[in-house]
């Protein structure tokens, strides 16, 4: 009997030091994050490209290496916690606005970003605002003057960081997370076009930056190499190329055609590998969701979902309690190790 209590004795302990060194990081992290987030470090020259420095991690931010998926609708917690046990995923991402969002994610809200949270996921904060002015989908337009753009993309920044506020992924003053900007694909060699594409991606990145966050962006490659350059660059990508129709254990981040290794090198790149196809794992048919059917079935410990897969070797969002308690803490502790 005295052994076993020795045994919990000691369990509690080690969770305590845990805790408090985990507690210290995010502190750490936090008082990041209030710094400039280049912290003044110079851009380093690449050919004729200038290469910015990484970023430093907000405190509700992780770097995570696995598999991920995004779909248009949020699944119930309960659809995600068995996608959890079995299937290879640990990422999802989360549609949380934006006037060209296609899918209402109503269940979307604070409580559910908790349970998934608790459950262990990490998360793809995703907006979906304006598009290029040479877009030919159904989504409303930036403006194709680059002030005005740059305006716009200032404004998405901040509607977004209230969205993040009010799901529990930013902290109560609008710090400390990652969004990526759903930028669909357009001419991005057409310079009329691209050019307030790129001022516009300033002003988001700058936005987000301002409040205390990274800027992500989700493009085509081409695209996202015209962003290098800016001197308000994305602090991380999500290029979208579909080489796969299904789930794949040995892609890569460095597998993405058209996009130069030595761009976001450190950590800071998520690739859509897959998308659109059709797929049947169990008794899966095919949906489609977006404009263009996007997206796959797969089946996973009895539960179906419409995804497209996701290898990441970069920054995702991470749920954190509002009043931490031991037993909260230490599944989140461990989380954090997951690779």
């Amino acid at each position: 009997m005295f052994a076993h209590l020795r045994v919990r004795a000691f369990t509690f302990i080690v969770g305590l030091l845990l805790l408090g060194c985990w507690l210290l990081a995010g502190e750490r992290a936090s008082a990041a994050a209030a710094r400039p987030l280049r912290d003044g470090m110079p851009a380093t020259a690449v050919g004729s490209v200038l290469v910015p420095p990484p970023p430093t991690l907000p405190a509700r931010t992780q770097l995570f290496r696995g598999q991920g998926f995004d779909t248009c609708e949020v699944p119930s917690a309960a659809a995600l916690e068995a996608w959890f046990v079995s299937s290879p995923y640990r990422v999802v991402n989360l549609y949380i606005g934006g006037a060209g969002r296609y899918c209402s994610n109503r269940a979307l809200n604070a409580d559910l970003v908790a349970q998934l949270g608790r459950i262990g996921w990490r998360f793809i904060p995703t907006w979906v605002g304006p598009q290029a002015p040479c877009y030919t989908g159904r989504k409303p337009l930036m403006s194709g003057d680059p002030i005005t753009a740059h305006a716009q993309g200032l404004a998405e920044a901040s509607a977004a960081i209230k969205a993040a506020t009010d799901l529990g992924l930013a902290a109560p003053d609008g710090a400390g997370t990652i969004v990526y900007y759903d930028l669909e694909h357009y001419d991005s060699k057409d310079p009329s076009c691209n050019t307030p594409v790129q001022a516009f991606i300033s002003g988001w990145t700058a936005g987000l930056r301002a409040a205390g966050n990274l800027a992500g962006v989700y493009s085509n490659p081409a695209a996202l190499v015209s962003f290098a350059a800016l001197s308000n660059a994305p602090d991380a990508i999500w290029p979208a190329r579909w080489l796969y129709t299904s789930y794949n254990p040995d892609v890569t981040v460095w597998d993405v055609p058209n996009l130069p290794a030595y761009l976001w090198a450190d950590h800071q790149r998520i690739w859509q590998y897959a998308g659109g196809h059709n797929e049947t794992w169990q008794t899966a048919d095919a949906l489609t969701w977006e404009e263009a059917g996007f997206g796959h079935q797969e089946t996973w410990n009895g539960v179906t979902l419409n995804i497209d897969c996701d290898v990441i070797d970069g920054i995702v969002a991470r749920w954190l309690p509002a009043n931490p308690s031991y037993a909260i803490y230490l599944p989140l502790i461990a989380g954090a190790t997951q690779p």
